[in-house]
C-alpha cells in the first residue's frame, strides 16, 4: 500500500490502483480488516485523484463501515474526512457537513466553512497553523519537516479564503507561495517522473498540483490569467504526450541526458544538505549551500537551453516555456476563445492580433461543469438504448 501511495502521489493512477487492489486482495485473503480499510481508503484515493467521486465515496463508505466494526478511532477519521472532502468536491456540501463535523480537524472545518463562504471563520480556525506555516516559509521549500502537499493545500485554502473576501492582492501571495512549493518539489524529479505530476494530488493534499495556477487565474488581470490558462493547458497536454512518446529520449545525446540526471540529482543532494544544517543550525554553511544552489540552478538552465537547440522536440515537452500573448501568431483577421476552468469558475478570453479583446467569467466551478457533462452523458446513453 506504501508503494501504491508513492505511484499515487506522482500520479500514476493505474499503477497506484493495481498496487492497492493487490494490498485489498492479500488483507481480505488472510482476514486482516485493520489492512482491508487502508487499502480501501487508498483505492477511493486513486478513484478520487482520477476524478471517479462516486467510485472514490463507495470505496470510503466501505473502509469507514469496516473502521467502525474493529474500532479503528484513526481510520474512522481518516474515511470521515474523505467522505467529506469527496462530497465538498462534488458540491454536495449537506453530505460533506454530515461527516465532517462528526470530526475534531479545524483543518477539514475550515474547508468546510470556505464552501459555505464563510471565510473569515475559515481564517479563525486555520490561525495556529498559519502562524507556523508562514513562520517557516522562507526554508519551507527545504524542508522535509512539514509535508509540501499540506503545506500546499493550506496555502490554497488560505488564498480561497482572502479571494471570498475580495482580498485578490492578499490571496495572490498566498498561491504564489504554493506555487513556489510545486515547482521546488518538481526540479527535484527526473523527466520520467513528472508525467503524472501535475495531475496528481501530493500526499497530504486535497488539491492537485494544478490548484493554485488556477487560483492565479481567478485573482490576476486578464493578460496575465489567460497566460497562466495558456500554461495549464500546455503543460496538461504535455503530460500526456510525455506518457505516449516512448521513445521521447532518443533524439536527446547521451552526454545531455546524462547532464540532464546529473543536474536533478545535484538539486536533491543540496537541498537536503540544506535541510540538514537548518536543523543544525549551521548559519555559516548554509550560505555556502546556498551559493551553491544559485550555480545548480543556473547550470541548469544553460543545459535546457542546450536541450532546446539539439532537441526542440524532447525540450519542448520536458521543459514547457509559458506562451506570452504578444508571441502569438494570429492574423489580424483572427479571433482566439481561450477557455479556463477552475474549482469555482469558467473564463473566456477573446483575442484578436496580440490582445485580448473581451474577457468573461461566469462562477460556475468544477463540479457544477462535471455533473452537467455527467447528465449530458446520460441522455446520450438513454437515446442509444431507445434507438437498439
Amino acid at each position: 500500500s506504501l508503494l501504491g501511495g508513492a505511484y499515487a502521489s506522482l500520479g500514476d493512477f493505474r499503477l497506484a490502483k493495481k498496487k492497492h487492489n493487490q494490498s485489498l486482495d492479500i488483507a481480505r485473503e488472510i482476514g486482516d480488516k485493520w489492512m482491508e480499510g487502508i487499502a480501501l481508503r487508498a483505492l477511493g484515493d486513486d478513484f478520487r485523484d482520477f476524478g471517479n467521486l462516486q467510485r472514490a465515496i463507495s470505496y470510503y463508505s466501505q473502509s469507514l463501515k469496516i473502521a467502525r466494526e474493529i474500532k479503528d478511532e484513526r481510520g474512522e477519521n481518516g474515511s470521515l474526512a474523505r467522505l467529506g472532502q469527496t462530497h465538498l468536491l462534488f458540491g454536495n456540501l449537506l453530505e460533506a457537513e454530515k461527516y465532517i463535523k462528526k470530526q475534531d480537524s479545524p483543518y477539514e472545518r475550515a474547508r468546510l466553512e470556505i464552501a459555505q463562504g464563510k471565510y473569515l471563520d475559515a481564517i479563525f480556525l486555520m490561525k495556529d497553523e498559519v502562524v507556523s506555516l508562514m513562520k517557516d516559509y522562507v526554508d519551507l521549500v527545504n524542508n522535509d519537516d512539514y509535508p509540501h502537499g499540506a503545506a500546499m493545500s493550506m496555502l490554497v485554502m488560505l488564498a480561497q479564503a482572502h479571494e471570498g473576501l475580495g482580498q485578490n492582492r492578499r490571496a495572490r501571495r498566498f498561491l504564489e507561495k504554493a506555487v513556489n512549493l510545486v515547482e521546488s518539489e518538481r526540479k527535484e524529479l527526473l523527466p520520467n517522473q513528472r508525467e503524472y505530476f501535475f495531475s496528481a494530488m501530493p500526499l497530504f493534499s486535497f488539491h492537485t498540483r494544478i490548484t493554485p495556477y488556477e487560483g492565479l487565474i481567478r485573482v490576476s488581470g486578464e493578460k496575465q490569467g489567460f497566460e497562466i490558462a495558456e500554461a495549464i493547458k500546455a503543460r496538461r497536454m504535455l503530460e500526456q504526450v510525455a506518457r505516449r512518446e516512448v521513445s521521447l529520449e532518443a533524439e536527446v545525446p547521451a552526454t545531455l541526458l546524462a547532464a540532464e540526471r546529473e543536474s536533478v540529482v545535484l538539486l536533491k543532494n543540496l537541498n537536503k544538505k540544506k535541510r540538514s544544517a537548518r536543523k543544525r543550525n549551521f548559519e555559516e554553511k548554509i550560505t555556502s549551500i546556498n551559493l551553491s544552489l544559485k550555480a545548480a540552478h543556473d547550470k541548469r538552465e544553460t543545459m535546457i537551453e542546450r536541450l532546446y537547440e539539439q532537441a526542440p522536440k524532447y525540450a519542448s515537452i520536458r521543459y514547457p516555456r509559458p506562451l506570452k500573448l504578444e508571441k502569438l501568431a494570429l492574423r489580424p483577421d483572427e479571433i482566439l476563445v481561450e477557455y479556463a476552468l477552475t474549482e469555482s469558475t469558467v473564463h473566456a478570453f477573446f483575442i484578436r492580433g496580440k490582445k485580448i479583446i473581451k474577457a468573461t467569467r461566469k462562477e460556475v466551478g468544477r463540479a457544477e461543469i462535471s455533473k452537467l457533462i455527467e447528465a449530458y452523458r446520460r441522455q446520450l446513453s438513454d437515446h442509444k438504448k431507445i434507438a437498439l
